[in-house]
């Protein structure tokens, strides 16, 4: 397997992790809404949110939402403080991290292809 190859299913696994993890939000979303019926319209948004990194193939569209996501909703888990607030926020910050991964990839890839 040449470099390009190796690098190419590095890649992809990684977007393979992102996923597993926007999906382990989105389930985190539906307990939490469920945990309470007055949280349908903020999960529904939160739910918008996470919608718009369905085809993030870089982690930068992923990580914008991520920011959004925690500038709109950390204040409110926060106050909320019960374990399926909390189980939402650490679904949210592992989305965060296998974003982080994959753009960290990608730019080293790129990187890595300028200099060929």
């Amino acid at each position: 397997m040449n470099a390009q190859q190796n690098g190419s299913d590095i890649i992809a696994q990684q977007i393979r992790a992102m996923r597993s993890a926007l999906e382990a939000a989105k389930k985190a979303v539906h307990e939490w809404r469920r945990h309470s019926g007055s949280r349908d319209e903020q999960a529904f948004g939160m739910l918008v949110l996470l919608g718009m990194t369905v085809s993030d193939n870089d982690g930068e569209e992923t990580l914008d939402v991520v920011a959004c996501f925690l500038e709109e909703h950390s204040e409110q888990l926060a106050k909320l403080g019960d374990r399926t607030s909390l189980e939402l926020a650490d679904a949210i910050r592992r989305l965060g991290t296998e974003a982080v991964k994959l753009d960290t990839i990608r730019s080293f890839d790129a990187g890595t292809q300028d200099d060929d």
